[in-house]
């Protein structure tokens, strides 16, 4: 089988066989067009052969083509092309005859012979040329139809366009001309071909019609040498460089214009001299005017009669059609933003109602995501009332009665909720013919709404049986509705321009209305109960109501006041309810009021957790005043009781008499059972004073039992039993005491009052003692700063740690006396120390949740400040992390009131409370303190390391310092100082002492190092 190729209409090669080492193919993108791995020295006849084929030739056969080997032996290439259809495709057969120069007649002479005339040499010279011409003719034919289809792309592309297109169709037929031309020229050079009998007369006749052909071609046409200069040039390319030939025969082919560098130029020699083809890239020649003219171009390498190598460059103007394409692009892109990002929804439409495309704000609009829409039809979402008449208009647009509507209608969102939109829909027609619709969808929702909403509150305005005025800003009625005539006695005419105070009755002082109007005018609203004054001078009782209507600036701009009358509903309300519910000796609850009281405490107490104390009270000895004074004296005692039980109670406490000498007490909102025994000895207390009544002298006591909520009961009736209970049991004790019904609380409450007084008499005899502990920077080993701590000496038991009595001083008032006598003492040390010794002491301070609320502790504090001369951040406020994240927002304020004092803050215990990482970000924190129970697992089984380095990089993420708490060997140092800690404390370094027996220990920048006498 002979050397082939074979190739699919599109000439991209299918088949190959046989030796072809004139084919290759390149590295990176592959074409395996026949065209473009064919050496080039071939291609200009196989697009010839093509040509005869596409005339109407069966076979195509070409001349023997001169070819080198690689060796340099001459060998002749003869093609044969045949035409093959394969089915509905077309397929094309290159068969390839390879001879030698030796086999060819034409140049296997010897040197004997005679050699060929120069006639022959030039008859073969102009077979060449003329073949050559022959496929230039078609190359041009070929970009024609890519032009001509190029246009017709940006004609469809944009209608904008038309004009320059129209342009480009003229320059075709211009083109087509030209190419006509070329095929009489070519004719022209086939008759003097043909008329041999004057071969150098039709070969000078034929150079001058190819120096017209390239002269008349649209393209440019450049012949260099290998070493860039130009040695011809046609009127094209002149007039695309706007220079005469001469000045462009004196210019290099580098030198000529800027090229656009897409791809290597520096390759351009070795490109060319292996494959014998360049490009396409592109020129751009600068112009006055500002519009480059740019070329495609492509250089080919050939040599000239003599032999000499030449670089044939071509160049297409593509000035127009890269212009029309950026301006077609840039309305493109205008196109594409004003359509996504309208703040209007916009889409596309079929012609069955199908979305083709949506912009953002119909899906933000509507719910639905793009994809969820592409889905589904208009019909699908639009509300069933409205479907109608919007297809009745969208058939007018398809039935070309009209070419836009416009409609409000409904849609459904994706949740379900009716969305209001005003609907403008377009057709779009090509060629008279529907091609989609162009929808804008508006929201109106908000509007409907509104409209909605007035239309109801004109409704409500003229039918409701509240009064209600609209006045202007300065309270001067605008309108007032039917039901405030028939209260008032003003009609619209009487009173519309008058100030509001023409309701204004003497019943309240001036001072009460002064408060009203500024409350009204700072918040914008105002409601309680208030007298009027009608027309006719009546007073009446009316639950007012003001509220303020804002403009968008949130401006003031009026007042809609609506005034209930209440005056028959107060008068009886109030006398059933006070009868029903109170005594009717001491105004006290009654059991009926108790009871509800109860019930609202429980609910209360199941919700915050908390607990509820009843007291059940019982007076002693008062049988014998009541029977021996009388009933008058008995009840004169009681009403005494009465007031001096309220006096002592907060306001959120209940007491009721329940009974002749018997009161129940509800307290509620306690945090401990034990928080009930303060509240019965202010009770016991309260009553011991003595009385005076119808100038008798009265001493009376109480019993009084104490239940406990959710301890000793869960309803208000077993709370009261219980307490009864326990009341009984305090009169068997000797009376005027009080009595828990759990017998381990009663001895709780004793020892807590004995505690609570020792500690106060602690504080009175300068009982406590400050103790301090160095912290330790683990990098130098130096001291960083102090930790103070409390220690009672107590008189009789010695030595008292704080964790014996702290949690009892911060269940009560105590915990910020010690505080405070901590506080004196750290900041008089902290000055002593610096004064005698020259140097900045620091010291933490533990800080409760009671101590940061305190006001008089912030300002004591303050105080000490100044008198000590303080320097900032000499003083670190440490606080436990399970009670500052439990704080509430109040609390923030209060530690950013201390944060303006200049101290820092360190959260001790971190990991034993709730961990809230992102309280510890927005919190004035300096340090994070580890606590012990996790330092002390360091070495043994578990997870404690890991959560010990977990804390350290928490700390290090939000650029806190990290402080290890009770370090008490060299492995535990060692681990946290590995593991980036930058502060360390504990027994391992020096256990607390006072501070003058501290100092004897530490010298100030010594390194801090382990003497086992410390311990």
């Amino acid at each position: 089988m002979p050397n082939m190729i074979v190739t699919n209409e599109q000439l991209d090669v299918i088949y190959k066989k046989g030796d072809l080492d004139f084919f290759t193919i390149p590295e990176g993108y592959v074409s395996y067009n026949i065209y473009k791995i064919v050496d080039s020295r071939l291609a200009m006849d196989l697009r010839k052969l093509f040509s005869d084929l596409k005339q109407g030739a069966t076979v195509a056969v070409s001349s023997y083509i001169p070819l080198p080997h690689k060796n340099g032996t001459t060998r002749f290439i003869k093609v044969y092309l045949v035409p093959v259809l394969n089915g509905r495709n077309q397929t094309y057969i290159y068969y390839f005859q390879s001879i030698s120069g030796d086999d060819f007649p034409f140049l296997n002479q010897t040197e004997s012979e005679p050699l060929p005339s120069s006639s022959q040499e030039l008859e073969f010279e102009l077979q060449r040329t003329k073949e050559h011409m022959q496929t230039l003719i078609e190359e041009l034919e070929t970009s024609n139809e890519e032009l001509q289809s190029t246009n017709e792309e940006l004609q469809s592309a944009n209608e904008e366009l038309q004009a320059t297109n129209e342009e480009m169709e003229t320059s075709n037929e211009e083109l087509q001309s030209t190419n006509e031309e070329l095929h009489t020229a070519y004719a022209e050079l086939k008759e003097m071909y043909l008329e041999n009998t004057n071969i150098k007369e039709s070969y000078g006749a034929l150079n001058d019609r190819y120096e017209s052909v390239l002269d008349n071609i649209n393209d440019g046409v450049v012949i260099t040498n290998l070493e860039g200069i130009i040695l011809k040039t046609n009127t094209a390319m002149q007039g695309f460089c706007r220079l005469p030939r001469e000045q462009l025969l004196a210019k290099h082919w580098l030198n000529l214009a800027p090229v656009q560098m897409d791809i290597d130029f520096s390759n351009r020699e070795k490109e060319l001299t292996e494959s014998g083809k360049f490009g396409p890239y592109n020129i751009h020649i600068k112009s006055e005017n500002g519009m480059d003219t740019i070329l495609r171009t492509e250089d080919y390498l050939s040599r000239d009669e003599k032999g000499n190598s030449q670089i044939w460059s071509f160049a297409s103007d593509i000035s127009k059609e890269t212009y029309a394409r950026q301006e077609l692009l840039l309305s493109q892109q205008k196109f594409k933003a004003t359509f996504d990002y309208a703040n209007i929804g916009i889409a596309h439409v079929g012609l069955k109602g199908e979305w083709i495309s949506v912009n953002k704000t119909i899906s933000t609009m509507l719910g639905y995501s793009e994809e969820e829409l592409m889905n589904l039809t208009f019909q699908n979402i639009t509300c069933s009332d409205d479907l109608e008449n919007d297809l009745v208009y969208f058939q007018e647009l398809l039935d070309g009665k009209s070419d836009s509507y416009k409609v409000e209608k409904r849609y459904y969102k994706k949740d379900g909720e009716l969305f209001w939109a005003m609907l403008s829909v377009s057709i779009i027609r090509e060629q008279g013919q529907p091609k989609y619709f162009i929808s804008v969808i508006e929201d109106i929702n908000t509007q409907k709404r509104l409209s909605l909403d007035s239309i109801q509150a004109k409704t409500v305005f003229k039918t409701t049986q509240e009064s209600i005025v609209i006045t202007d800003q300065e309270t001067n009625v605008i309108n007032v509705n039917p039901s405030f005539e028939n209260l008032t006695g003003y009609s619209i005419d009487d009173i519309k321009g008058e100030s509001l105070s023409i309701l204004r009755s003497e019943m309240h002082s001036e001072e009460f209305y002064n408060d009203l109007e500024r409350a009204y005018k700072q918040s914008g609203i105002w409601s309680g109960e208030i007298i009027c004054k009608a027309k006719n001078t009546d007073v009446f009782p009316v639950y007012l109501n003001i509220s303020a209507v804002r403009d968008d600036e949130s401006n003031i701009i009026q007042y809609v006041v609506v005034l209930t009358d209440i005056s028959l509903i107060k008068q009886s309300q109030d006398k059933i309810q006070y009868l029903a519910n109170h005594d009717s000796l001491t105004g006290l609850p009654n059991r009926t009021l108790l009871s509800d009281r109860v019930e609202h405490a429980l609910q209360e107490a199941r919700r915050s957790k908390k607990h509820i104390a009843v007291f059940f009270i019982d007076l002693d000895r008062f049988k014998i005043i009541n029977d021996g004074l009388g009933h008058k004296v008995g009840d004169g005692v009681l009403i005494e009781v009465a007031n001096r039980f309220t006096k002592v109670l907060r306001s959120e406490d209940t007491v009721a008499r329940v009974g002749g000498d018997e009161f129940i007490v509800i307290a509620q909102d306690l945090d401990s059972a034990l928080d009930a025994s303060k509240i019965a000895t202010n009770l016991l207390e309260s009553i011991q004073k003595e009385m005076i009544i119808e100038e008798h002298k009265i001493k009376v006591g109480a019993s009084i039992g104490i239940s406990i909520y959710p301890n000793d009961g869960l309803s208000g009736d077993e709370l009261i039993r219980q307490a009864d209970i326990a009341m009984y049991d305090a009169k068997e004790h000797g009376r005027n005491i009080y009595r828990y019904i759990s017998q381990e609380l009663s001895s709780d409450a004793f020892e807590k009052a004995t505690m609570e007084s020792s500690i106060r008499d602690a504080l009175n005899n300068d009982e406590f003692e400050i103790y301090y502990q160095p912290i330790v920077d683990v990098k130098t080993m130096t001291l960083s700063h102090l930790e103070a701590l409390i220690r009672w000496n107590h008189p009789k038991l010695g030595l008292i740690m704080p964790n014996k009595f702290i949690p009892l001083a911060e269940e009560s008032e105590l915990i910020t006396e010690i505080t405070k006598y901590i506080t004196l003492n750290v900041m008089r040390t902290i000055h002593e120390i610096s004064k005698s010794n020259d140097y900045d002491c620091k010291v933490a301070i533990n800080y409760s949740l009671k101590d940061l609320e305190s006001d008089e502790l912030f300002f004591t504090f303050k105080k000490y400040l100044q008198q000590f001369n303080i320097k900032d951040n000499a003083i670190t406020l440490e606080i436990t992390e399970r009670k500052v994240i439990l704080s509430n927002e109040q609390n923030q304020k209060h530690l950013a009131r201390y944060k303006k004092l200049n101290v820092l803050f360190s959260m001790d215990d971190f990991g034993t409370g709730y961990s809230n990482l992102g309280y510890l970000i927005n919190n004035p924190f300096d340090q994070l303190k580890i606590d012990r129970c996790f330092i002390s697992k360091i070495g043994g089984i578990g997870t404690a390391e890991e959560v010990v380095k977990a804390a350290i990089s928490i700390a290090k993420a939000l650029q806190l310092k990290s402080v290890a708490e009770g370090i008490e060997t060299q492995e535990q140092l060692e681990f946290v100082r590995d593991n980036g800690c930058d502060l360390a404390q504990g027994f391992y370094f020096q256990i607390p002492e006072p501070i003058a027996k501290l100092l004897g220990h530490l010298t100030v920048e010594k390194n801090i190092t382990r003497k086992d006498q410390r311990r």
